[in-house]
């Protein structure tokens, strides 16, 4: 009887020892974006942030972590106070890698290392 419990322990001692020395399920990564914030198409950057995220996260989702925005259906109307004008045709407008969005911030999907250039700046007619 005295053996069956020496057994027993040995044996649950085994299992959490094999359990630890398991590898772990591997977390998900962070990734890293940067987003940079400037005025009067681009003549002043504003603000520009290396920010960690994990994925998948919308832009929006982003922009909303690491600024104060406000927006309407997916299009930025302003960011940390800057707001569009309309009378003025300044609008915030952004880039992702250099080319233009063609999507709302509610659409696009953040990649790993992605360049996110937002502009409030007269719209060319």
């Amino acid at each position: 009887m005295k053996l069956k419990k020496i057994l027993l322990l040995i044996s649950c001692l085994l299992v959490v020892s094999l359990m630890a020395c398991s590898p772990s399920e591997s977390k998900e990564e962070n990734y890293h974006a940067t987003i940079i914030l400037s005025l009067d198409n681009n003549s002043e950057v504003i603000e520009e942030l290396d920010v960690s995220f994990e994925p998948p996260m919308k832009l929006l989702t982003l922009l909303e972590n690491n600024t104060e925005i406000i927006e309407e259906d997916g299009l930025i109307t302003s960011i940390n106070g800057h707001e569009q004008n309309i009378e003025e045709n300044k609008f915030w407008l952004y880039e992702i890698n250099g080319e233009m969005a063609m999507v709302g911030t509610n659409e696009y999907e953040v990649k790993d290392n992605d360049v996110i250039h937002f502009d409030l700046g007269e719209m060319q007619e």
